[in-house]
């Protein structure tokens, strides 16, 4: 048994720190952290002996910054954080002396994890590729420079982060530099993780109209140039025999969609494809496509509802049957005025019940002029899919104010705004 505990200051100097300032110090800008631990006395035994050690190394390893602080350097010029046992070590040493020989008009970045699209997989293969990419897109910011090399962190103004689990996190960050965080899924699939962004992120890229850089994943509308004169239908409205058609594979859908949806099918008549339903079409975009255009022949409407009712959140459920003849029925959380041309979609939101809904379905069938007039829209609309991420980048790096946004609580703000119970309260309001 201890009798006497005693207190000692344990002093880890720069120099003398080989395991993190030998390998990651890359300037003079080093200094000497203090931490203070408790210490057992001479004659205790291995298992207490391993047991301060451990509590020391924990004790050094949660030294933790915020780096919205602005006192960051002044006293301190390299500090530790640690978030998910990831260790980064903070330098403030200017972009000047770390890489001299860049261009200070360029801003460098650094893709450290990959947005896994074909187009960014493809490129990375390029040799050399990044070097004038924004000015063959023809973007209108192309002082820009895209590397995939994480050797070059010190030259990288931005990093770029497209993960779905924990991150691996830089060795070393410098004050001067963004980290910006691509997400394109819905808040309910980054419940496990995305605490260790916050306090990192200084941009969020993503769906929502509130992220700094809003990311455009299925598509976006633009005017036509030159407008069409009329729309023609494709299909005769007496050829489409049926009236509901979706494409809904997980059943257990955070914004219980099925319970809607086995309601609306008492009243109208509603096929299902995929796991939810008793019909398959092919899995696979090309295969979406061709079931899409066999839709349009047989079905008046599709179901455009969303796995979750989040704000700003819709994906292909909504963009596929307005690139066909399809009238989409939306159920999501998106303000639709936005996301879709005007008179474009039929919102269950402005129903009572899915029995009303049925009903001014049926009257639609039943009417021709009716049924077009939701068609009207692309004689001054047309879909454009997705959008440049390379020339969204660089616009995003050259808004000045975008580029002092600190870090702040990214958790917090990603998963606010979905709303669980948007169908128990339509079922109260409605009595069904």
């Amino acid at each position: 048994m201890i009798s006497r505990k005693t207190y000692v200051f344990v002093v880890i100097f720069a120099v003398a720190s080989v395991s993190i300032t030998t390998n990651y110090l890359l300037s003079d800008a080093s200094t000497d952290i203090t931490v203070m631990v408790k210490a057992k006395s001479t004659n205790a035994s291995g298992d207490q002996r391993d047991q301060t050690r451990e509590e020391t190394e924990n004790r050094t390893s949660k030294v933790d910054i915020d780096l919205t602080d602005s006192s960051i350097g002044r006293n301190r010029s390299s500090v530790y954080e640690s978030k998910n046992n990831s260790y980064t070590k903070i330098l403030k040493t200017p972009k000047s002396q770390v890489a001299p020989h860049s261009d200070p008009s360029v801003k460098t970045i650094l893709i450290w994890t990959l947005y896994n699209t074909p187009t960014m997989r493809r490129d990375r293969a390029i040799p050399n590729f990044g070097l004038d990419v924004f000015g063959k897109r023809k973007c209108r910011h192309s002082n820009c420079k895209l590397t995939f090399d994480r050797s070059k962190l010190a030259e990288a103004d931005f990093l770029l982060f497209y993960n779905n689990e924990p991150p691996e996190w830089p060795k070393i960050r410098y004050v001067w530099q963004s980290y910006i965080h691509i997400i394109k899924e819905r808040p309910g699939r980054w419940h496990n993780f995305l605490k260790y962004y916050d306090s990192r992120i200084n941009l969020r890229m993503n769906y929502r109209h509130d992220s700094d850089i809003r990311l455009y994943s299925h598509g976006s509308f633009k005017l036509n140039t030159p407008l069409k004169e009329s729309y023609q239908p494709v299909w005769p409205l007496s050829e489409k025999r049926k009236s509901i058609v979706g494409m809904i594979s997980n059943c257990g859908a955070q914004s219980k969609r099925n319970i809607y949806i086995e309601e609306l099918a008492k009243y109208i008549d509603v096929d299902v494809y995929g796991k939810c339903g008793t019909l398959n079409c092919p899995i696979g975009r090309n295969n979406t496509i061709q079931c899409m255009k066999r839709f349009q022949r047989v079905y008046k409407f599709y179901l455009a509802f969303e796995n979750a009712i989040c704000n700003d959140y819709v994906t292909e459920k909504l963009y596929y049957p307005l690139t066909y003849e399809l009238i989409p029925i939306v159920l999501g959380g998106a303000n639709y005025s936005r996301e879709a041309p005007p008179h474009s979609v039929i919102n269950t939101r402005d129903f009572d019940s899915p029995k009303a809904l049925a009903k001014y379905l049926k009257y639609l069938s039943r009417n021709d002029e009716e049924y077009y007039s939701y068609f009207a829209w692309k004689q001054l609309y047309g879909l454009r899919s997705g959008q440049d991420i390379y020339c969204t980048l660089c616009e995003a790096m050259n808004d000045p104010v975008l580029a002092k946004k600190k870090p702040g609580n990214y958790s917090d703000w990603w998963f606010s705004g979905c709303d669980n119970n948007l169908i128990d309260r339509m079922r109260q309001k409605g009595g069904w």
